[in-house]
């Protein structure tokens, strides 16, 4: 690899093995691709965003106005697609991957993939300022048939939230899942969401452009109780610790915020090491990508095990078990014989992950409180 002016060559460390079919941000970058070669990959997070179909934060905050004016005052709108033009790191990086100074901030650059949130149809995408709404929770039009229309309906014009019907509440849900809604209640889909870019997912932008090989101190559940917080349903002035839809008493009775907290806690690791493993996978340099793969490998591996000895969670051993075949050895020397076996850690985690993120409330989990982080990310929106 390392080949500076291949950008899709560095796109395919993003790309490979992850959950969607890729959409290209530029016609010329598609056209550079090897002949044969499938463009069915799969990839992660903003990158899997369809700009074509994102409405933007004014057709949220109809509803959403709490919501939205807590995400004013986080990093993600003041400072994320800012730095992109304010920042001399940003051009440094640019110009080692021979990205024009002009496209540093536009949809033809592999940055705004993290630090924006692209909108518009191919060949006329324009960026909304930071990491918005649907950077989270996914691309939400178009109008008709999009899950903007479909997370609001409750049964009909004039039909409230409380008086929706448990069989409407349940095909509501389903409808927005389709639709490609990374809906508060879905641990995993946020979480995955979250690490593909704060670990960053290209070998090329850590080694040949200098970028930090992601957040070191990143993880999830300190993060998404910080400044991110945005739980505004249940009293719209004050910031809860859960979605509404968590603590639902209607469709979700016993449900906690507490028992949320132990799950993100949990997901969260799990998330972190199948990304890192997948990132391992397709590292094919010495440098730092690769390091600091390794390094939140071995760190998440440590934190699930201290979960293990504290309550015996069947997918957390099996995503253990799945690191069994990779020793120390195999984690430090890269050798391309070795990808399938990370390949292969990583599909196993994610399966473990997801089975336990949508079958667990964290209700009998009381005894990982002692493990969870007692700071958060900044200050909680009021």
């Amino acid at each position: 690899m390392n080949k500076v002016g291949d950008l899709h060559k560095c796109l395919l460390l993003i790309a490979v093995g992850w959950g969607t079919s890729w959409v290209f941000s530029s016609p010329a970058l598609a056209q550079s691709m090897p002949v044969g070669l499938s463009l069915t990959w799969q990839v992660v997070g903003q990158a899997k965003l369809d700009a074509a179909n994102v409405l933007g934060n004014d057709a949220c905050k109809k509803c959403h106005e709490a919501e939205v004016n807590a995400w004013l005052k986080s990093k993600h709108a003041t400072t994320s697609f800012a730095m992109l033009t304010t920042s001399p790191k940003a051009k440094e990086f640019a110009d080692k991957l021979k990205i024009p100074a002009g496209d540093i901030a536009t949809g033809k650059a592999i940055c705004t993939e993290c630090h924006g949130t692209r909108q518009g149809a191919a060949g006329n995408i324009q960026m909304l300022s930071g990491n918005s709404c649907e950077s989270c929770h996914g691309a939400s039009g178009p109008q008709a048939g999009g899950w903007f229309a479909l997370h609001s309906d409750f049964g009909g014009e004039g039909v409230k939230r409380d008086a929706e019907t448990a069989d409407h509440y349940q095909a509501r849900l389903a409808s927005c899942d389709k639709a490609g809604m990374n809906r508060g209640e879905n641990i995993y889909d946020l979480a995955k969401n979250c690490y593909s870019c704060h670990t960053v997912t290209n070998e090329d932008l850590v080694d040949v452009a200098g970028h930090p090989a992601g957040n070191p101190t990143f993880e999830f559940l300190a993060f998404s109780r910080g400044e991110v917080r945005h739980n505004f349903q249940q009293d719209q002035k004050k910031n809860a610790l859960a979605q509404s839809l968590w603590t639902d008493p209607l469709h979700h009775a016993g449900r906690t915020a507490e028992g949320r907290a132990r799950v993100k806690y949990v997901v969260g690791q799990m998330v972190d090491l199948e990304v890192s493993l997948q990132k391992r996978a397709g590292a094919e340099g010495k440098g730092n990508y690769a390091k600091a793969a390794g390094t939140r490998i071995t760190a998440a591996k440590k934190k699930l095990e201290a979960v293990q000895k504290q309550v015996a969670i069947p997918e957390v051993q099996e995503a253990l078990d799945a690191l069994k075949p990779i020793t120390t050895i195999k984690l430090l020397i890269i050798k391309p014989e070795d990808k399938p076996l990370f390949d292969k850690a990583s599909q196993a985690v994610a399966a473990a992950a997801q089975k336990f993120s949508t079958g667990n409330d964290g209700s009998k989990l009381a005894a990982l409180d002692s493990l969870l982080p007692k700071d958060v990310k900044g200050t909680p929106a009021e």
